[in-house]
């Protein structure tokens, strides 16, 4: 039988692989880092994938990283200790496999079942054909 468990998105960071995923400890994490929601880091992370930092996005975009890396490896990594282990040119691709990490991992906003309820009932000749 197969696992069916998320595994994340993989990125790599100083040569090793790591798996990001949205768990409720990484977010958690994320949010005591950067002390702010975690829908308030994400356009910051959307600016360095860009290409478009400023020097706080950037420390948004290693607290983050941060918090991911100590969530995965069970150790605390502080911000400075990836300070050099990401260079400029692999921020836009990480910052893009946060994003994707982030999109798949949150819910839908609409479900089908809701919106088909709701056009049902704003449309009462669509099922006399009127």
């Amino acid at each position: 039988m197969s696992d069916l468990r998320p595994t994340g998105a993989p990125v790599v960071i100083g040569g090793q692989e790591y798996n990001i995923l949205f768990t409720i400890g990484a977010i958690e994490a994320i949010q005591e880092s950067c002390n702010k929601a975690l829908v308030e880091t994400m356009p910051a992370i959307a600016r360095v994938a860009d290409y478009k930092t400023d020097s706080e996005d950037v420390k948004t975009f290693y607290n983050v990283i941060a918090a991911f890396l100590t969530v995965d490896t069970g150790k605390e990594v502080k911000t400075e200790a990836i300070d050099g282990l990401i260079k400029p040119a692999e921020m836009k691709k990480i910052a893009i496999t946060l994003l994707e990490a982030y999109g798949f991992s949150m819910p839908d906003p609409d479900s089908d079942d809701e919106d088909s309820e709701d056009e049902e009932e704003e449309d009462p000749n669509q099922e006399t054909g009127l």
